[in-house]
């Protein structure tokens, strides 16, 4: 029989699954990640303030992958081989007819200092790390922001910097405690989220002010 092996666990892993069933797909599908479950990326600039904890953005994949008749082995990928067709990972070798990378991306830290910077979108971990900080900082700055990656611009979307930016203001004059913190946001761009439209642009600037 013949088998598609699927790397990674994220939306673009289980997006894949589907749409090779929907299409009636009937061989074997194999998905090798080193977790059982979807980590709900979206909602991790929720974690800080509270409207979300790190457990309910877990979403267990065992009734997916039951549905899906997909074969699950839970392990990391360490190198591939044979044109893609063996797969090397820590709990064994693994061979394949069709092979998707549904890993995900990296975030390019090479800027110097980032190295001390916490980016929400890395995970559920950071998000908790940040709701930390918060607590127990009784004042001080601040500072959010983001870039592109000017070799590839399409794959940045900022709208979530700027939700996770209007959070923590709120959040802050909720508790009464805004006006001890300067809340400073960055972006090389003179007209950042340019992506969302001109005029969403202009609401977020005044916005700001």
């Amino acid at each position: 029989m013949t088998t598609i092996t699927i790397l990674g666990s994220g939306f673009g892993a289980l997006t894949t699954v589907r749409r090779l069933r929907h299409e009636g797909w009937t061989g074997a599908i194999r998905v090798i990640s080193p977790r059982d479950h979807l980590h709900y990326l979206p909602s991790t600039i929720w974690i800080p303030a509270g409207l979300r904890r790190g457990g309910e953005l877990k979403i267990p994949l065992a009734p997916f992958f039951r549905e899906q008749k997909v074969e699950y082995v839970a392990a990391s990928v360490t190198g591939l081989g044979d044109g893609g067709r063996r797969i090397a990972t820590d709990a064994g070798d693994f061979v394949t007819d069709q092979l998707v990378i549904a890993t995900g991306g990296r975030f390019i830290r090479k800027l110097p200092g980032i190295e001390h910077a916490l980016v929400p979108c890395e995970g559920i971990a950071v998000g908790e790390e940040i709701e930390r900080r918060l607590a127990a900082m009784e004042g001080g700055t601040i500072a959010v922001g983001f870039a592109t990656n000017p070799n590839e611009q399409g794959a940045m979307r900022g709208g979530p910097m700027f939700e996770f930016l209007f959070i923590i203001d709120t959040w802050l004059r909720r508790q009464g405690r805004r006006d001890r913190f300067e809340i400073v946001f960055f972006s090389p761009s003179p007209r950042p989220g340019q992506r969302l439209g001109a005029k969403a642009v202009d609401g977020l600037l005044a916005e700001m002010e």
